[in-house]
């Protein structure tokens, strides 16, 4: 779970700040893989979560480290 938090935060820092595809940080691939490299998501695989709020983001991203909401991919 600790190597889950640095990638995390990489996703959340993509994708709040609006960052191009050749800026978003490496361990953001991760997120990428399935929300897209501009977070625009894909239907029925990965919600959208370019432009959402960072704090939103963040609680939702410790939701699913602590197991209170459950996704098979997260």
């Amino acid at each position: 779970m600790s190597k889950i938090l640095p990638v995390v935060t990489a996703c959340l820092l993509a994708t709040t700040m609006g960052a191009s595809a050749s800026s978003i940080p490496e361990k953001a691939s991760v997120c990428s893989g399935c929300h897209g490299q501009d977070g625009m998501g894909q239907p029925n695989i990965a919600p959208m979560i370019a432009g959402l709020n960072a704090n939103y983001l963040n609680t939702q991203i410790e939701l699913f480290l602590s197991g209170e909401r459950q996704n098979v991919v997260m």
